[in-house]
């Protein structure tokens, strides 16, 4: 029971500030948390095609008056650019 309560909490705190998370697993990609364009999920699993990324979760975290993206760890700087430019047309 306790342990249960302290994911909870952990779970509320490596959530906080995020606006939405999308998972793209096999090429598909599926928003699990908030509200965010179709067109920009379609793009993500796109990218993820073009590079060869098979499993990743892209969050928009709230950081001031911006939604920045924070990446899964195995997701190279080159290819978060990739994602970067893309969301600056949605955000």
């Amino acid at each position: 029971m306790i342990f249960t309560k302290i994911g909870d909490l952990l779970g509320s705190v490596l959530w906080l500030g995020t606006v939405f998370a999308i998972r793209v697993s096999d090429g598909a990609g599926k928003v699990k948390w908030g509200r965010v364009p179709a067109e920009f999920v379609r793009e993500c699993e796109r990218l993820c095609k073009e590079n060869n990324i098979k499993k990743t979760t892209i969050k928009g975290v709230r950081r001031g008056r911006r939604t920045r993206l924070e990446f899964s760890y195995h997701i190279r700087k080159r290819q978060r650019q990739k994602f970067r430019n893309t969301w600056s047309f949605f955000s």
